[in-house]
Formats: structure tokens, sequence, C-alpha cells
């Protein structure tokens, strides 16, 4: 619209990280794992997860975050029974996080709504293979550097099942996220305001 600027929140230059920690003890090797970062909360839309992990036999989830809906989260994980297919990380550090999503295989965000999603541009960051929910501030962000679907978890997990299954085409999509990335830094965040404030 006119009159109208737009300035994208920045990250930090994403650094691969290695961390020492009991948190992450025993985090899922040699499967397939998905990872979702963000509020244990409504909009989150968890269930989508859960349902989709249902239909992805031999796969594990890592759910970092925290929130209201934790305590219903954990039990319908086991009236699912996924309980030994999920771990509960809880709110843990940024170091943590990157440490995480460097031994995941794929972030799946299936919000349904968002303002600008952080952990999702973290996850480009960090060349993580994505499917999100085609919402509009996922696919404004994300673009074509992912797979965007409706929050459906049949579609989720066919969408999964088809990056476990390809690993060159989810490679490929993580580069191209982590390219996209890179024009969301502090530094051009810090250029708009300037820009905006000096206008």
């Amino acid at each position: 619209k006119k009159g109208v600027r737009t300035i994208y929140n920045g990250i930090a230059p994403c650094q691969k990280a290695s961390v020492s920690s009991q948190r992450l003890a025993n985090l899922p090797v040699g499967c397939s794992t998905i990872l979702h970062v963000g509020r244990l909360s409504r909009e989150k839309n968890h269930e989508a997860i859960l349902k989709s992990l249902q239909q992805l036999p031999g796969t594990n989830l890592v759910l970092v975050g925290d929130g209201e809906l934790r305590a219903k989260l954990e039990r319908n994980v086991q009236v699912l029974g996924l309980g030994d297919r999920v771990r509960f990380l809880g709110e843990i550090t940024p170091e943590e996080v990157r440490a995480v999503m460097g031994v995941c295989d794929l972030f799946m965000f299936p919000s349904t709504y968002e303002a600008m999603p952080m952990a999702l541009l973290e996850a480009m960051a960090a060349g993580m293979a994505i499917v999100a929910s085609d919402i509009p501030a996922n696919r404004e962000l994300l673009q074509d550097c992912g797979i965007l679907l409706p929050p459906d978890p049949e579609q989720f997990a066919a969408a999964a099942a088809r990056l476990f299954a390809k690993r060159t085409e989810a490679a490929a999509l993580g580069e191209r996220a982590a390219r996209r990335a890179r024009q969301f830094t502090v530094d051009a965040m810090a250029d708009g305001y300037e820009s905006l404030f000096l206008s």
C-alpha cells in the first residue's frame, strides 16, 4: 500500500553449534527426526504434527518450547501411542536450538496464524528442509524455499515422507532457504529503521 514500508526483523548469522548439555542427551539419532520450535500454544497447531507423526512410522519428533498446552500435549502423545517417539525439550538456549537444528532432518511448522515467524526464519538460516502451513506470514517469508501446504496432517505427513525419501531434494530446499535467510540480517533491519526515521 502507498505510504507503507515493510521492515523485516533480522537475525544474527547462523553458526553451527555443538552443545554438550544434559537437556540434549539422548536426542534421536539414526532415524528420521522432525523438529518444531515454538510456544506450546493453540495457534502453533501441534496436534497436526502429532497426527502427521502417526502416519510416519520410524520417525521421531523433537519439540522445543514451553507453554500452556504442554500438559495436554504430553497426554495426547500417550493417547496416540507416540510416547517413545516424542521428546519435549522445553525452553533451551539459542545455542542449544542451533545444535538441535543441526541433528534434525525436517522442520515442521503448521501454525494457523503468525506475525513474523522467527523460529521459521532461524530454521531457514540453519539450512533445514521445511514443511509449513500456507498462511500469509509463512508464505511471505519462505516463498519457494520450502513446502507450503494447508495445515492438514495427511498432507504434512506425505510431504515429510517424500523429503525423507529424497534427501537430495531436501538438501536443495535447505540450501535455498539458507540463501534467502541471509537477506534478513540485523544490519538490514537497522538500515531500514534508520532510513525510515530520516525520511
